[in-house]
């Protein structure tokens, strides 16, 4: 139960920080 929880905050956590980037990308025009 532990390792499931620990994979669901993994693929959220990626999730989150590849939003960020898309969105880094678009407002940073010299990306």
């Amino acid at each position: 139960m532990k390792s499931t929880i620990q994979d669901t905050f993994l693929i959220g956590h990626a999730r989150r920080m590849r939003k960020s980037r898309q969105r880094h990308k678009e407002n940073d025009p010299e990306a």
